[in-house]
């Protein structure tokens, strides 16, 4: 019978749902588009299997008549309204999702979405300015007390041996190399921090009539050129105009990804409040 062929031609078993015949029309459509297979057969095998669509979606499915006795009742310009109607119906469909997708691209570059994005975006380039200018000022020395540390010892990045040190103004640092206990008996020591947002870079202790260094580690200040990428990227993003999946990607990437780091950043160390008093305070 005629229902058997159409299956046959989508490669479905006889009597296959409604929803596996859409899929398995979406998967052929895509293989065997003129656009996109340019094989000589590719027209011939598309035409098919659009027909084949529309028939097992309609109605009456299986009539009482061959396929063969059909064809010979059907008249030549039978024939070409109904591969025009497969024609026209494989076309609109095409547009329409060409629609859809440009008005998803479209809804990114406008409303709350777009709001958002650019927020982040304006957000990481000031503060991508604001630190590569910390940089290159000057340090400055922050006198600080330890109230309390410990005596178990971590490994660091190169083998280095790291402790953890508290202090009166509440900070928390993994001194390097240095032996904790010598607190008990000079627990002031000099912390030497970036200018604006007042990361911490090194120690110094007095000691003997000189001033000793002590490496600090896991401080935010080194951990800076780890940051700039997810900084510069939604700027980049911003100034992307092509619509295509990586700009869905970066939009999203650099609203939540982005974002959600500047926002820690800001959020820890009170550094929201240095960025706005320019390290005044």
């Amino acid at each position: 019978m005629i229902g058997n062929r159409f299956y046959d031609i989508l490669g479905l078993p006889f009597g296959a749902s409604d929803q596996l015949i859409k899929k398995r029309y979406k998967e052929l459509a895509k293989k065997y588009h003129p656009d996109r297979n340019p094989s000589p057969d590719a027209n011939k095998r598309f035409i098919e299997i659009n027909e084949a669509y529309i028939y097992l979606l309609s109605k009456d499915k299986f009539p009482a008549k061959s396929f063969e006795e059909q064809q010979k009742e059907k008249t030549e310009e039978e024939q070409r309204a109904y591969r025009e109607k497969a024609w026209n119906y494989a076309r609109e469909k095409k547009m329409r999702e060409e629609k859809e997708l440009l008005n998803f691209y479209r809804s990114l570059r406008k409303g709350w979405s777009w709001i958002a994005f650019k927020s982040v975006a304006i957000l990481c380039g000031i503060i991508f300015v604001v630190m590569l200018v910390d940089f290159f000022l000057p340090t400055q020395a922050i006198p600080e007390v330890v109230t309390e540390y410990s005596n178990d010892i971590y490994h660091s990045v190169g083998s280095h041996q790291v402790s953890l040190i508290k202090t009166k103004s509440g900070k928390k640092l993994w001194t390097n190399e240095f032996y904790n206990k010598d607190f008990n008996y000079n627990p002031f020591f000099v912390l030497e921090s970036s200018q604006i947002f007042r990361n911490p870079i090194k120690g110094k202790i007095y000691s003997e009539n000189r001033y000793f260094e002590i490496p600090i580690h896991f401080t935010v200040y080194w951990a800076q050129f780890v940051l700039s990428p997810f900084l510069l990227f939604p700027i980049f993003m911003y100034f992307y105009k092509k619509d295509n999946a990586f700009f869905v990607i970066g939009h999203y990437l650099s609203r939540y990804v982005s974002g959600i780091l500047v926002g820690l950043y800001l959020l820890t160390e009170d550094r929201w409040f240095h960025l706005i008093t320019i390290g005044i305070f």
